[in-house]
């Protein structure tokens, strides 16, 4: 059963995959949709690096961010420098920097796995091929 990670489907007493597992009187294999997983990932690392979990729905920085948005120069940005990486981390870097422009070149079945690498491709301080291009933020909401 393939399923969004809410908890209105995954609660352990009343959630709709438990409740159609005991209506149909057996377990299933339980897949949890890989964008909603991410978001759990994503949403304990904001709480753990933040030292401050989400009460609401709404994630108080990023709605900040996108009210702000057309106030940021999206014109303005520059790749640090690699001068204070040793030569076996920056050769380790590069090597991931080829792999994750290779992956680039290739078809990609949906424009999320593009942004993934070629963001992946700016932290580690490259260009990518198409240049550094910002997108405005979508709904900064939990439920997101």
């Amino acid at each position: 059963m393939c399923f969004e990670t809410t908890a209105s489907n995954t609660g352990s007493r009343s959630g709709a995959c438990l409740l159609i597992e005991q209506q149909l009187g057996r377990d299933l294999l339980n897949v949890a949709c890989r964008h909603h997983v991410l978001e759990l990932i994503a949403a304990k690392a904001y709480a753990v690096c933040l030292n401050t979990p989400s009460s609401g729905p709404q994630i108080l920085l990023f709605t900040r961010f996108q009210d702000k948005w057309d106030l940021i120069d999206q014109d303005q940005h520059e790749i640090m420098p690699d001068d204070h990486l040793t030569e076996a981390i920056r050769d380790s870097r590069n090597n991931l920097i080829a792999g994750l422009k290779l992956h680039l070149s290739q078809f990609q079945p949906r424009d999320d796995y593009c942004e993934l690498l070629e963001l992946s491709v700016i932290v580690l301080g490259e260009m990518p091929a198409r240049g550094i291009r910002f997108r405005r933020p979508e709904a900064p909401h939990l439920a997101r």
